[in-house]
């Protein structure tokens, strides 16, 4: 067949244009390992939704019945039907214009949130507005001091950037980070009340961490520092809609 090519002795999907391959899983054993993969498991699934499980099965399997499958998989996933919210309108967003990677942050603060064996009660999220690439630290508070210090130690480890771009929080708009940004020459820009989406992408990365913790904690939910990271490994993994492209 013109579509398919055998290498050390497994059948792959080329593809009319002959430029990616795909294993061809072949049996409903494997089918569902896929869809555990691809889906259900922490990092590498985190519930998304079907084109999200889509984008992760595609890139590296192939079946006939593969869209088909996905639909009824995501459709009668019992933890999604559990915890996804009611699918609303959401409002237009209009995003800020970034030349390149890691030139603007948004920063934002989730929580507080039921308090983990370890003490924490935040998490911290920084997002780069052009990558969309999402880095997420715990946190015991939300003071401004221990705000900064992770603020500050991500930024000597990925490197500076022009602008960070925050809510009105007082953990973020103070006179200790008006010094550190003075000090790295990092403009801060403040979004209004009234016009929340000029942070609009750190609030859209906010909702995708607390939709998958929801899937993976405890009864008690003070377990959600455990699962963060697998979380925004699979959020940085993920193909993003606006760029087509995973951070």
């Amino acid at each position: 067949a013109p579509n398919y090519r055998l290498k050390d002795n497994r059948l792959f999907y080329t593809g009319p244009s002959m430029q990616s391959m795909r294993l061809v899983v072949m049996s409903e054993e494997e089918k569902k390992c896929v869809l555990m993969e691809c889906h259900n498991n922490p990092g590498t699934g985190n519930h998304n939704g079907v084109r999200g499980t889509r984008n992760r099965v595609v890139a590296g399997y192939y079946w006939p019945t593969l869209n088909q499958d996905i639909v009824e998989w995501v459709r009668c996933c019992h933890r999604c039907q559990m915890n996804d919210p009611i699918k609303t309108v959401a409002p237009t967003l209009h995003p800020i214009k970034v030349k390149e990677p890691w030139e603007v942050l948004g920063m934002d603060l989730i929580g507080p949130l039921p308090e983990t064996r370890l003490g924490n009660r935040y998490v911290l999220t920084m997002t780069d507005l052009y990558t969309k690439w999402v880095i997420a630290e715990p946190l015991k508070s939300k003071t401004a001091a221990e705000v900064s210090a992770v603020m500050t130690s991500k930024l000597y480890m990925f490197g500076m950037v022009r602008k960070i771009i925050t809510d009105q929080g007082k953990e973020f708009v103070n006179q200790l980070n008006d010094s550190i940004f003075s000090m790295l020459n990092i403009k801060h820009a403040v979004s209004s009340a009234y016009h929340p989406q000029t942070n609009g992408q750190d609030e859209r990365t906010n909702q995708n961490i607390k939709r998958a913790l929801r899937k993976y904690v405890n009864q008690n939910h003070d377990d959600w520092d455990v699962h963060l990271a697998a979380v925004v490994y699979g959020i940085n993994t993920a193909k993003q809609h606006s760029t087509r492209h995973s951070p």
